[in-house]
């Protein structure tokens, strides 16, 4: 997750990471996003969601119903934004997941981000793949 956010980061330098701020206590949980980041300048800024995948790792799915939708799916991400509602009203993902709502409403951009972090034998970072989901949020 570290190689993701410096990503992040060095592409937006105003990047906020929203509750937690370290990234070093961000662990990710079924059912939230790795990161959530919000970008203020410039306006109207924008949410960048990460999905953070280290090695071979590949992405994951979620039953929706009576269908399993994977990871960088506009149906994924709105579940996923529904549960961390759930997760009660001042925990960091309620927070995370209210950020992204306000920016549906608001209209803001939304970047769905899938990074892939490969990892050497000796345990180095040689490469971080970075490919952007194309979801249109709040179309369902």
């Amino acid at each position: 997750m570290l190689a993701a956010d410096d990503f992040i980061r060095s592409k937006y330098p105003t990047a906020k990471l929203l509750p937690p701020e370290d990234i070093e206590a961000s662990g990710s949980k079924l059912g939230d996003f790795d990161m959530v980041y919000e970008v203020e300048d410039p306006p109207p800024g924008e949410i960048i969601i990460v999905e953070a995948k280290g090695g071979s790792s590949p992405l994951g799915s979620r039953k929706v119903g009576n269908m399993a939708y994977q990871q960088g799916t506009a149906e994924y991400a709105t579940e996923i934004t529904e549960l961390m509602l759930q997760k009660g009203k001042g925990t960091t993902e309620w927070k995370a997941a209210r950020s992204i709502n306000k920016a549906m409403r608001k209209k803001r951009p939304i970047r769905y981000i899938h990074t892939q972090t490969a990892i050497s034998d000796e345990g180095r970072v040689p490469s971080v793949n970075i490919k952007e989901f194309n979801v249109e949020f709040g179309a369902n």
